[in-house]
C-alpha cells in the first residue's frame, strides 16, 4: 500500500478524516480514487434514498418488526 496523498476527487469521500486518514478503515491512509470504500456525499444521499424507498415498500408488519428490533420502535424511513 502506498503512502500517497489523496487527490482532489478523493477528498470528497465521506470517510476521509483529518490527516488523510480513513475513518472507516481506522488504521489506513486514504488510497484516493483507488479505494473500494470511497463514497462521495452525493453517492451517500442516493444510497440513503434507495434504502428509505426499499424500507417503505415492505409490508407494514415487517416494517414494525424491523423498527422495534433495530430502531427502538421508530421508523426513520417514513
Amino acid at each position: 500500500m502506498s503512502q500517497q496523498t489523496p487527490d482532489e476527487a478523493a477528498t470528497e469521500c465521506i470517510w476521509l478524516a483529518e490527516g488523510s486518514v480513513c475513518e472507516l478503515m481506522k488504521s489506513c491512509r486514504c488510497c484516493g480514487t483507488d479505494c473500494s470504500f470511497r463514497r462521495t456525499p452525493a453517492q451517500d444521499r442516493r444510497a440513503a434514498a434507495v434504502w428509505q424507498s426499499h424500507m417503505a415498500s415492505l409490508p407494514e408488519e415487517q416494517q414494525r418488526r424491523i423498527a422495534k428490533k433495530y430502531y427502538g420502535g421508530n421508523m426513520p424511513w417514513k
